[in-house]
């Protein structure tokens, strides 16, 4: 994917024929191929190609990737190297860049130590051929794209430099940062560079495509930062494009329609996911294509995930068997299922599942932490994230600490995943009962978080929720009251006023609001989210609402004894429990209205029925 959105150089084609070969892996078994495959190991002894041959070559492979002919793939590009070895010598020019694109047909493959060492083995060829600057310029920019695939971009910014020192004239270098930037979740960077990128390529004759990539770039980047008004812009401009494009319009249709379909997934609007998603499937119907149909799947994951649907997550995590079956058993593609599966576990309280997910990722990762401490960092934190949920404090303080080791290794403090560890060391404290504690880490990652973002970023609300309930803990409900306020409003700055994630988040000021004895305040809230809940201007559905919505109803209708109306919204509670958490919830506030009007029987059913999903 990486290579997709780079604009060709005509002057480095010669990559291009091989990086056909590799990054966008192909079927080379029929004759026709591997002739036009020999045609280009001898070409190979040329120091320049024909632009007509190499669009031919390039045509040739570029739509016809597909993981499921790696071995086919890998056997030809190991006989380009031979090829070049044999011909031109160990230390020429096109060896080096015949070692590139295994590197990068590694790199795809997610295989860090045979990627860095085929790069590694250009680097060393380029030092015999210091003046060609194609070359320098195409194995930095090699490294670039490793550590970006490898989630590493602090150590891709390494790289970056010396591309631009060597590409004085190209726009491209400011895409590349723009890139990195956005992998490190630093939006204004981020903005900066892709404005330069843009303010290159938006005058270019038939540059057409190049925009398209652009602003999906720039929407995805806003989707996961969810800057969703921005997002929307960009993504509107994306399809404007889109309309004026003949060739490809499938493969063009398929981008937009993955992005558009995380952003459903994200906003809880499934009934537009799930459109898209069959629209999609309708798109990838041509022969081969497994690894965008494997994509798919991942979506789908994501779609099922998001509603706590395990049957039919199992169902398509299955559907991934074919596909890694046909991988090198050495790769770590496979930890794209197996995140979503310890995400899966956790929400659903299957704590033992998770962790067995996340210590068979953990075994895996072992195995390449020297090429990667970011990803290693991330699966010590989703166990401890685990370990955290299970009430074990002590191995989460060792996780964790293990893990911003690794952080340390390759970034500044100032970094997004710092946010992300200090949120957990605030939620570890506050377990701890260490409130203090959890206060000094919560303010330093709001500080990281605001400092990358702006002080309207989605992430701050997690960090002014944790910071609430924890002022709560210590009797400062008066510290508390702001902070809600604070990230309602972001929510809504976000979302809207009548988003479900919205409504998720004024529910907690409701509860602040009742805790500091705030009635009318609280009575107001409630009362919002009931018009918007009874007039059906809910955006995105969730069972969870309704169910938080009924278990409030209930305490409310308990205060005012009204026992029989509590009664109804318990069990609609009930009805609407996806979780055992929220189960137990349902039971032990039904144990207690009954017990409160004297109806032992039912009382003891339900205290029953809570201590049997304590005991599990």
């Amino acid at each position: 994917m990486y290579l997709k959105n780079c604009k060709v150089n005509r002057r480095i084609f010669t990559l291009t024929v091989i990086c056909a070969l590799t990054v966008l892996p192909i079927y080379a078994a029929e004759t026709s191929t591997n002739n036009e495959i020999q045609k280009a190991v001898i070409e190979m002894k040329m120091d320049n190609l024909s632009t007509q041959y190499l669009d031919e070559v390039e045509k040739l492979f570029y739509n016809q990737r597909d993981l499921q002919e790696y071995n086919t793939a890998l056997k030809t590009v190991n006989y380009l190297i031979n090829a070049s070895i044999k011909y031109n010598g160990e230390n020429h020019p096109q060896t080096a860049f015949a070692y590139i694109a295994r590197a990068r047909y590694y790199t795809e493959l997610m295989i860090p130590n045979l990627a860095k060492k085929d790069l590694d083995k250009a680097f060393d060829i380029s030092n015999y051929n210091n003046s060609n600057i194609d070359l320098k310029s195409n194995i930095l920019t090699s490294y670039i794209g490793y550590y970006l695939a490898l989630e590493e971009p602090y150590q891709a910014m390494k790289y970056i430099e010396e591309v631009i020192n060597l590409e004085k004239e190209s726009v491209s270098k400011y895409r590349e940062l723009g890139q990195i930037y956005s992998k490190m979740k630093n939006l204004k960077e981020a903005e900066k560079y892709f404005s330069q990128y843009y303010d290159g390529i938006k005058d270019i004759t038939n540059s057409e495509e190049e925009l398209f990539n652009y602003h999906l770039m720039m929407a995805q980047m806003y989707q996961e930062t969810k800057m969703l008004d921005l997002y929307r812009a960009e993504m509107n401009k994306a399809e404007e494009i889109l309309n004026t494009i003949d060739k490809n319009k499938d493969e063009l249709k398929i981008l937009i329609n993955t992005c558009k379909i995380q952003y459903f997934i994200d906003t809880k609007e499934f009934d537009k996911a799930l459109s898209l998603l069959n629209e999609n499937n309708d798109l990838i119907s041509f022969a081969g294509k497994s690894y965008q149909k494997t994509n798919l799947i991942y979506h789908y994951l994501d779609f099922y995930r998001e509603q706590k649907n395990e049957n039919q997550f199992k169902k398509y995590a299955s559907k991934t068997d074919k596909f890694y079956k046909t991988i090198p058993s050495e790769s770590l593609l496979y930890l794209t299922l197996e995140e979503k599966q310890i995400d899966l576990n956790k929400d659903l309280n299957y704590f033992d599942k998770a962790n067995e997910y996340a210590n068979e990722a953990l075994e895996k990762i072992e195995t390449y932490k020297e090429f990667t401490p970011f990803i290693y960092g991330k699966y010590l934190r989703k166990l401890a994230e685990i370990k955290l949920s299970q009430g074990n404090t002590e191995e989460t303080t060792i996780l964790l600490d293990k893990a911003l080791e690794n952080y340390k290794k390759v970034a500044p403090e100032s970094a997004y995943e710092f946010y992300e560890i200090y949120k957990n060391y605030a939620e570890l404290s506050n377990q701890k009962g260490n409130y203090e504690d959890s206060i000094n880490y919560y303010n330093k990652a709001a500080k990281i978080i605001k400092e990358l973002q702006g002080d309207k970023s989605n992430d701050l609300v997690d960090i002014y929720s944790g910071l609430a309930q924890t002022y709560i803990k210590i009797g400062k409900i008066e510290e508390a009251i702001p902070l809600t306020n604070e990230a309602v409003l972001i929510k809504e700055n976000v979302y809207g006023k009548t988003h479900i994630k919205t409504i998720e988040e004024k529910l907690n000021q409701y509860n602040i609001y009742k805790m500091a004895e705030l009635q009318d305040e609280a009575q107001k809230v409630l009362n919002e989210i009931n018009t918007i809940v009874d007039n059906d201007e809910v955006i995105g559905t969730n069972n969870e609402i309704n169910f938080r919505l009924n278990i409030i109803n209930a305490y409310v209708l308990i205060e005012k004894k009204e026992y029989e109306s509590a009664i109804i919204n318990a069990k609609e509670a009930l009805k609407n429990a996806i979780t055992k958490q929220n189960k137990q919830e349902a039971y032990h506030l039904l144990h207690q209205i009954y017990s409160k009007t004297n109806n032992k029987l039912k009382a003891y059913k339900y205290k029953k029925l809570f201590e049997k999903i304590e005991k599990e």
